[in-house]
């Protein structure tokens, strides 16, 4: 029997036709006269029958063997499926790539993309995070992660994708209102296909959040243990250097402060060793203060040294007092070391950024008397 509105063939005890939706009545049988006299091109019914699509996408595997005089048919276990097309309308475009090829080159080239844009939500979102992971911190083997994915995408997208393509029209047959053919068809369609727009937004989303993921590899001191314990090492330095700065008259240093380089002891607790480098009518000398239960000391004076070293030669210098000198005469040394390793570790910083710790700064005449 032929639908009597467009001619297609239809399958035993179908009413509704699955090409236009038309109802051929079973006792009307002027659909078949109608249909031969409106399509005379056609030799005979095998050359209708060559001209029909339908016969091309049916995916059913049939072997007839005949022995002892009996037909037995074998069939594909896992292409052999009742209600083929329903599943042609759900999958709709690219149809038959995905029953009939073994690899899949959309899947091969787009991977995870290709598994959203098919709808298959769940694995296409798993997937970008685990691509994510990868790229955050196993990025040396990012390369074989992606070779490994597009062979994979490429050889299971199709099983895959028809194993769920099969559960979703048998739910959507079983849980439609509709009894005929042609709705559930348009149904499998409507559930179906393909979803640019969804495959869009989860993408951006994807492309916004390694954005920022890479931001902090690149700018990671915000995030960085060393760069808060830096950020509170460089404005102690900085404060305590001003305050001697301040405090310069009842200090009793003679002239104008120049500069201050800041060393940090690190161990048990964290002590802070100063080094001011000051001018007056005589030169340059350096003065050394060190933290000492939130105090800070003078260790040492080069300004003392002369007089400090009498005092050796009379014999009569104190224990303490020969602990001053020995400090006052390193102070220089200790200072310019202090300096060159401030600007060491300015240099090591930029290029490892994660794990560089900066013990020395230099605070200028400038920052301090700001």
């Amino acid at each position: 029997m032929r639908c009597k509105k467009c001619g297609k063939k239809l399958r035993a005890n179908e009413i509704f036709c699955s090409s236009c939706g038309y109802y051929n009545d079973p006792s009307d049988s002027s659909s078949e006269d109608l249909y031969k006299e409106n399509n005379n091109d056609f030799s005979s019914e095998d050359d209708l029958l060559k001209d029909d699509d339908s016969f091309d996408n049916d995916i059913q595997i049939q072997a007839t063997n005949f022995t002892d005089g009996k037909s037995t048919k074998k069939k594909n276990k896992f292409f052999d499926f009742q209600y083929d097309r329903f599943l042609e309308a759900y999958i709709g475009e690219d149809y038959k790539i995905v029953v009939r090829k073994k690899i899949n080159i959309y899947a091969f080239f787009l991977n995870w993309m290709y598994f959203l844009y098919r709808k298959l939500y769940i694995i296409g979102i798993v997937g970008l995070i685990i691509t994510g992971i990868v790229i955050k911190f196993f990025t040396n083997y990012f390369i074989y992660y992606i070779i490994i994915v597009m062979v994979l995408s490429g050889l299971l997208f199709n099983p895959i994708y028809l194993l769920v393509a099969k559960k979703r029209v048998l739910y959507i047959k079983r849980k439609s209102k509709y009894d005929d053919d042609f709705s559930i068809e348009q149904l499998c369609t409507k559930y179906g296909g393909v979803n640019f727009v969804v495959t869009l937004i989860i993408y951006a989303i994807f492309l916004i959040v390694m954005f920022l993921s890479m931001y902090d590899v690149v700018f990671p001191q915000k995030h960085n243990k060393f760069f808060k314990e830096n950020s509170e090492n460089e404005a102690n330095c900085s404060s305590m250097i001003r305050r001697i700065y301040s405090l310069r008259s009842n200090l009793k240093i003679d002239g104008d402060v120049k500069e201050g380089v800041c060393n940090i002891s690190t161990g048990t607790n964290k002590i802070y060793n100063i080094y001011i480098k000051a001018e007056n009518n005589n030169g340059t000398y350096y003065l050394f203060y060190k933290t000492k239960e939130n105090y800070l000391e003078l260790q040492g004076n080069t300004q003392s040294i002369a007089e400090l070293e009498q005092k050796v030669s009379d014999r009569n210098i104190t224990a303490e007092e020969e602990l001053f000198l020995n400090n006052s005469k390193n102070i220089e040394s200790k200072y310019k070391s202090a300096k060159s390793m401030a600007k060491t570790e300015d240099m090591l910083i930029k290029k490892n950024k994660a794990t560089s710790e900066k013990l020395n700064y230099i605070i200028t005449e400038k920052n301090i008397k700001r």
